[in-house]
């Protein structure tokens, strides 16, 4: 849960909480005693539903506790897009089930804060098809974390994901090679 407040995500899906936590179904004995325990004992998280989706939070109570314990060690926060995007690959890393070689490549691609189509993403990363699943659970990990944008075909980081500006500005949903450019003289 911390990680994710890290970068600036402070509900959490359940699928997302699974993931991380190794357990596959949310009726689990061991998954369902240790969410009433946090819950409903310790009062360390909150639960809520949003659109059909079960949502985590940390409680202040949760936080605190951590903090005390010497459990939770707040890192400065980062000072650039690149700290930034290093603290999200990481958790992108342990919520996504695919080849770390191969989740960096579709990462770093993406990082540049311009458009790119699908066979472009397939073809730098080496996955031959959208319904690969190691290609499907980068993109769906990255679509729960926010991440992601589309416009037509093309795919980008959000502007959320650049906390210290876009490095491409090209906030029109086109490639500028797709806009009409004219030139006055005066």
């Amino acid at each position: 849960m911390i990680e994710m407040e890290q970068i600036r995500i402070s509900e959490v899906q359940e699928t997302i909480l699974l993931t991380a936590t190794g357990y596959s179904r949310t009726d689990s004995t061991g998954y369902r005693n240790a969410m009433k325990k946090l819950i409903k004992e310790l009062k360390y998280l909150e639960r809520t539903t949003q659109n059909k989706k079960t949502i985590y939070k940390l409680t202040s109570i949760g936080r605190n506790y951590l903090l005390s314990t010497g459990a939770l060690v707040i890192p400065d926060a980062p000072k650039s897009n690149g700290e930034y995007h290093a603290q999200l690959k990481q958790t992108l890393g342990k919520i996504v089930s695919a080849p770390t070689a191969k989740l960096d490549i579709i990462f770093d691609a993406l990082k540049d804060g311009a458009w790119h189509s699908v066979s472009e993403l397939l073809l730098a990363s080496g996955y031959g098809r959208t319904d690969s699943s190691g290609y499907k659970n980068i993109m769906a990990g990255m679509k729960k974390l926010d991440l992601l944008e589309k416009s037509g075909k093309k795919t980008r980081f959000t502007d959320e994901a650049f906390n210290f500006g876009r490095p491409v500005d090209q906030k029109q949903g086109v490639d500028d090679t797709e806009q009409e450019h004219t030139i006055i003289n005066l």
